[in-house]
């Protein structure tokens, strides 16, 4: 397979591999396709973006959004809370939360001699600050050891938009797999359909 891919790669930097996508190997192809081209037609999201989270309740999200109109909308909304100035005054937000990761890597490690997982650190450190920005309050990933909800739920839901896009592309494998781990993807149904409920609840508060 590693030969096969570094054929691929050394015949051809855009090779399909007889399927109907194509893998771009090169820094540009991420201009190409995600920039502006004058006199060129914007490239359209595949239909992995399709069914994402809150779709069922007819709300879409800018990453996932493939109409480029909408998408176009949602960015002019966005904007100002990505200028410098707006940024810069979330600088406070974001150092409170690596300031806590900073301490609790040190005490559980110099003064606990604990082992410390300093990647599911990161994770609980990065969902703690993408609550503070987007709801106003962090998700407490930081202050506790036990597995956060949030994240549980959320990497259960990504999951699961990853393994539609599997089906989609192999259509007789889904039906034998959805067989087989039918109690593990009812689980993972179950986690979009939870990281959605808490979403909502947050926002109304």
């Amino acid at each position: 397979m590693k030969n096969l891919v570094r054929l691929s790669i050394s015949v051809d930097p855009m090779n399909d591999g007889g399927s109907k996508d194509f893998r771009m190997d090169k820094p540009q192809s991420f201009k190409d396709i995600y920039g502006f081209r004058q006199g060129h037609k914007t490239f359209i999201k595949g239909t992995f973006y399709d069914g994402g989270t809150f779709a069922g309740r007819g709300v879409g999200a800018i990453v996932t959004e493939r109409d480029p109109s909408k998408h176009a909308q949602m960015r002019r909304l966005l904007a100002h809370a990505f200028s410098n100035t707006s940024l810069n005054e979330q600088q406070e937000l974001i150092l409170s939360s690596v300031d806590r990761f900073i301490e609790l890597v040190k005490t559980k490690t110099c003064v606990q001699d604990e082992v410390f997982d300093i990647a599911k650190g990161y994770e609980r450190m990065a969902f703690d600050i993408i609550g503070d920005l987007a709801f106003g309050e962090t998700f407490g990933a930081l202050e506790t050891d036990e597995p956060n909800p949030w994240i549980t739920s959320l990497l259960g839901a990504l999951t699961k938009g990853a393994m539609a896009d599997t089906f989609k592309r192999f259509p007789a494998a889904a039906k034998i797999i959805g067989i087989i781990l039918r109690k593990q993807l009812a689980k993972l149904f179950e986690d979009t359909a939870k990281i959605e409920e808490m979403a909502i609840e947050l926002v109304k508060k």
